[in-house]
């Protein structure tokens, strides 16, 4: 019999870190790794961008999304880059409070108008005293550096000593909201510092953060309090050439449309081309399907988790350099 038949089949629907893991992990001797990528490139280095320095002659690699991950609390994926042997270097943020300018009815900002910078903080405190940012007297900014460090001191406290409630009035878990204002973390301080900071880790608004679990914002700070922030060196194009290693059968161009249980076990796979203009449905059968994408497409793809996973909330976002 053909060695390919005798492995099960495994189909992967996405292309980023938890798609390129899943097959770096089961393929061998005794799975065929088949991969769906809608897109034109394997996606997990698709977005990044390199930037030259003319005046020095050097290249540097830009991870886009930004792809720095806190040593502590992304614990099994420092694991994972030190069993590839993936050479990381930590890293040192400005983080740059600022109020957007908005327009003359205050609800969009004004495009190219320059925004009013209220603090600067340097990660770890590597710049003590932090950055002043120039528009506010040495005075008001002092008074808010004492006023940030209180805050922040009760805040990592209570994190270790608070737990969030894992029932509420409501029947659910607390809410980061409701953890907030029993702690009674000043207003100021979680509108103009926290939630800016936390939504940009999360990627949403101020208000989704907020009915976010407790829990997550919670140990996210226990986890990652005092650890160091670390990146790939050249950047994480060096993690996808390791991953896809020894791969073979990689689609591009692939849009999966759906994935089908089959009476007999197997799961029956339609995807289209996205470069093929007659928009022929292609099927292919496998024992196995992976769904590494996000919630909604995976709704979109497998149909019995359709109505569970709208609940989950996802958003597109745009990056800039």
């Amino acid at each position: 019999m053909n060695e390919k038949h005798t492995k099960s089949r495994v189909a992967i629907i996405g292309t980023g870190l938890a798609g390129l893991s899943s097959a770096y992990l089961i393929k061998g001797d005794r799975y065929r790794v088949t991969l769906f990528e809608q897109g034109d490139r394997i996606s997990f280095d698709s977005a990044s961008v390199t930037i030259k320095n003319e005046k020095y002659d050097h290249a540097e690699r830009i991870d886009l999304p930004m792809r720095a991950s806190a040593d502590g609390y992304y614990h099994n994926l420092m694991r994972m880059y030190e069993h590839l042997q993936i050479p990381l270097h930590p890293i040192k943020f400005l983080f740059v409070f600022a109020k957007a300018a908005t327009s003359a009815d205050g609800t969009a900002p004004v495009k190219g108008s320059d925004n009013e910078a209220y603090f600067i903080h340097a990660s770890n405190l590597h710049q003590t005293p932090p950055p002043w940012p120039g528009n506010r007297g040495v005075i008001a900014h002092f008074i808010e550096i004492i006023f940030l460090i209180v805050c922040q001191f009760w805040f990592t406290i209570a994190c270790f000593l608070v737990a969030p409630l894992k029932t509420t009035s409501s029947g659910y878990s607390e809410t980061v909201a409701e953890y907030f204002d029993r702690i009674r973390l000043p207003r100021r301080y979680t509108s103009r510092y926290l939630l800016p900071l936390l939504s940009g880790v999360a990627t949403c608004t101020h208000e989704e953060l907020l009915q976010f679990p407790a829990s997550d914002v919670v140990n996210y700070k226990k986890l990652s309090h005092g650890k160091q922030h670390y990146a790939v060196c050249g950047g994480v194009s060096q993690v996808q050439a390791k991953l896809t290693e020894g791969l073979e059968d990689v689609n591009l161009n692939s849009r999966v449309i759906e994935a089908v249980p089959q009476v007999d076990g197997t799961v029956l796979v339609r995807w289209q081309s996205t470069v093929d203009a007659s928009g022929r449905i292609h099927e292919q059968v496998f024992d196995r399907v992976v769904l590494s994408v996000s919630p909604d497409v995976a709704g979109r793809i497998f149909k019995p988790l359709g109505s569970s996973l709208a609940k989950l909330p996802t958003r597109q976002v745009e990056s800039s350099i």
